[in-house]
C-alpha cells in the first residue's frame, strides 16, 4: 500500500461503480445485491471523483547542480598595537596573511 490506499480496493470499487449502469437496477437494488452498502457506493463514487481530480505524484529523478569549492576560508586576525590600537583585517587569501605576519615580524 502506498500513502495508505489499498489498490485492490480501489480497483474493485471502479469496477462495481462502472459496472451499475448497465445493471439495470436501481443504485440502492444493486448494492443490496452485491453485498456491500448503498452509503459505501456513494462514499466510494465521491472518493474516487476526488481521487481523480487530484493531479498523480510521481518522485522526481534526483538532480545534480555543480558546486564549487572555494579552498581558502575566511580569516579575521585582530593585531593589538603597543599604542593599544586593535586593527582588524578580514582577508580569504593566504598572501594577504602572509603580509600581515611578515609586516608584525620586522617590527619585533
Amino acid at each position: 500500500m502506498r500513502n495508505g490506499r489499498d489498490p485492490e480496493l480501489e480497483r474493485e470499487w471502479r469496477r462495481r461503480i462502472a459496472a451499475w449502469p448497465a445493471s439495470g437496477q436501481t443504485k440502492k437494488l444493486y448494492c443490496q445485491a452485491r453485498g456491500f452498502s448503498l452509503a459505501s457506493y456513494y462514499f466510494w463514487q465521491a472518493e474516487l471523483r476526488r481521487r481523480d481530480k487530484q493531479p498523480s505524484i510521481t518522485p522526481m529523478a534526483p538532480r545534480f547542480v555543480p558546486v564549487r569549492i572555494i579552498p581558502s576560508p575566511m580569516f579575521k586576525v585582530k593585531v593589538r598595537c603597543p599604542s593599544c590600537h586593535v586593527v582588524t583585517v578580514t582577508g580569504s587569501d593566504s598572501v594577504t596573511l602572509s603580509s600581515i605576519f611578515t609586516a608584525l615580524s620586522r617590527d619585533v
